[in-house]
């Protein structure tokens, strides 16, 4: 039974491929009821696809390549009760060869994934910088804590959050490219716009120091430094972002009071 339930998650990979004819089935309808001559071929084909066929897939993103008719008669072997055909000496050898294979081909992916992301920071670092630098010359850009860039799109005249303060905003954030990465105004499809609530220190740093210094009422557009964003990434970012924001300072929360903190009116 355990095997069998194993299989509800790889199952999902053969419908995904049910259109493919397969060796010794015939495509049709899904039967509701069959021989149990019927059952046991095409399960045999299931069970060997998602178990056999799941670890070569698997050995093989490794940079381990099988042979497929060996692996087929090892386990043509295992099924028949015949011996392995190696010693226990050499199997062990052969999986401990078969490991440091393995680890060093995952090693190799992983320093070529590494030089990959270092390349892309660099690049996004220099996208990021040229961008800010171009931005600051502006005219009403003014620079922050931290290299933070703001232009003052609306004047606030109500109080500036303090960081503990829970806020009500609204965003609209951007790369320097211009492409959305998150918005209140135009959320990702699935959900309604709508101001988005948290205390004003919730943030990545550069936005916390951008919103603790907008009046309420204001809206404002900040450009806001990789060091003071995600940096090497987060939230499935690229590493060294810049990130541009429209901001709207609607309301300074008040805060939640618990019971306890309720003092009882006269004669209570």
């Amino acid at each position: 039974m355990t095997c069998l339930v194993a299989l509800a998650t790889p199952l999902a990979a053969v419908s995904a491929q049910d259109d493919t004819a397969v060796p010794g089935i015939k495509p049709a309808a899904v039967a509701t009821k069959m021989s149990d001559e019927d059952l046991i071929r095409k399960a045999s084909i299931v069970l060997v696809y998602n178990q056999l066929g799941r670890m070569l897939i698997q050995l093989k993103s490794d940079g381990i390549e099988l042979d497929q008719e060996q692996a087929l008669e090892g386990a043509r072997r295992a099924i028949a009760g015949e011996p392995l055909g190696v010693s226990i000496e050499e199997a062990r050898t052969v999986m401990m060869q078969l490991k440091k294979q393995a680890d060093a081909s995952q090693a190799k992916r992983q320093e070529e994934m590494m030089a990959k992301m270092k390349e892309l920071a660099a690049t996004n670092k220099a996208e990021g910088e040229a961008y800010l630098a171009k931005n600051a010359t502006k005219e009403g850009v003014q620079t922050l804590e931290g290299g933070v860039q703001y232009e003052v799109m609306v004047a606030g005249t109500g109080p500036k959050p303090k960081p503990t303060d829970k806020v009500k905003i609204n965003y609209h954030g951007t790369f320097v490219n211009g492409k959305v990465f998150d918005s209140t105004i135009e959320p990702p499809q699935g959900r309604e716009p709508k101001p988005y609530e948290a205390p004003a220190n919730a943030f990545v740093d550069g936005f916390n120091t951008a919103i603790q210094a907008m009046p309420v009422g204001s809206k404002w557009k900040i450009s806001i430094p990789s060091d003071q964003a995600y940096k090497m990434g987060g939230r499935g970012m690229e590493p060294n972002k810049t990130l541009i924001f429209e901001v709207e300072m609607l309301e300074i929360l008040p805060p939640v009071v618990a019971p306890s903190d309720v003092t009882p009116a006269a004669g209570q």
